[in-house]
């Protein structure tokens, strides 16, 4: 039995890179348990299921009886594929802290997904804002939330000896998107046969895209990934998220190591967004813009 596990933060491409994995799989014998909850059972956590292509389940009572029809051969699939969102891996890989207890003889490949920060600051805060008021303080806490995690999982998938200890693959969505070299790479990696290295359709999960929604699901190429956080900019609340984030030391120090070129664009647009708001201070090492009061 082949058993993956995803990891990854919300709108990084953590479905578009599954859909192409399990496309390059065997379709007649493969089930897909999405967004399950690290530390409790597969079975008892997914949010959705899909067999061999096909999604079965979406927010169904667990007791349905297309779903008991699948989960009956639990865990016999020939492939397993089970992902696990917003988590922090250094929670997940600790000692004596077991994964999936419904599945004790799994020995998975372990996939982490991770996207930039900026573009997916900008996707994270679109989907947020979309389905919130952009103007609640919940709403700016739960994406630095989310963001200091992304940070400490940064930090890790550049630890090697962390990485090979737990058997971790790390994937950049945005090299995966553009790069036909790099998804073949991934696959030899993933010890996947290579039968399609093409970009998938564009997923339904989570409404699609933050911006395009499933307007490109047949040209996935089409969506400009790389340019999301360009369309953030005149939001304040876009603004005041890369504000804070700059005046955190930690974050500032991670994205000095392991990504200076998204440091030097989000200290360059960050003061090119704000320079007509106030007068500045020094903060992080970088000048700032401070919105007047």
């Amino acid at each position: 039995m082949t058993h993956f596990n995803f990891f990854g933060m919300q709108r990084s491409g953590n479905h578009a890179i599954i859909a192409w994995l399990m496309k390059n799989g065997d379709p007649t014998d493969q089930v897909f348990f999405n967004n399950c909850q690290p530390g409790r059972r597969v079975m008892g956590t997914f949010r959705q299921i899909e067999r061999d292509g096909r999604r079965v389940a979406v927010w169904k009572r667990k007791d349905d009886p297309e779903i008991q029809q699948v989960l009956k051969r639990f865990p016999d699939y020939g492939e397993t594929y089970v992902s696990y969102e917003n988590t922090s891996l250094s929670g997940v890989f600790k000692e004596n802290f077991v994964i999936a207890p419904d599945m004790p003889d799994a020995k998975p490949v372990n996939v982490y997904i991770y996207r930039d920060l900026l573009n997916w600051l900008a996707s994270t805060w679109a989907r947020l804002d979309d389905a919130n008021d952009s103007t609640s303080i919940d709403v700016v806490s739960e994406v630095l939330a989310r963001a200091s995690t992304w940070r400490q999982n940064l930090v890790l998938i550049h630890d090697q000896a962390f990485l090979d200890t737990h058997k971790i693959v790390p994937v950049c969505y945005d090299t995966w998107f553009g790069d036909r070299e790099y998804r073949k790479t991934i696959l030899t990696r993933l010890d996947v046969e290579h039968r399609d290295v093409s970009l998938p359709e564009v997923q339904s999960y989570g409404k699609g895209s933050s911006f395009d929604g499933m307007s490109k699901r047949k040209d996935a190429a089409a969506m400009a990934v790389h340019e999301r956080w360009k369309e953030m900019l005149d939001s304040e609340s876009f603004r005041l998220i890369l504000k804070v984030l700059l005046m955190d030391a930690d974050m500032v120090s991670s994205l000095k190591k392991y990504a200076p070129d998204t440091l030097d664009l989000m200290q360059l647009e960050f003061n090119l967004a704000l320079n007509t708001m106030g007068s500045t201070s020094r903060i992080g090492g970088s000048q700032l813009a401070q919105e007047g009061t």
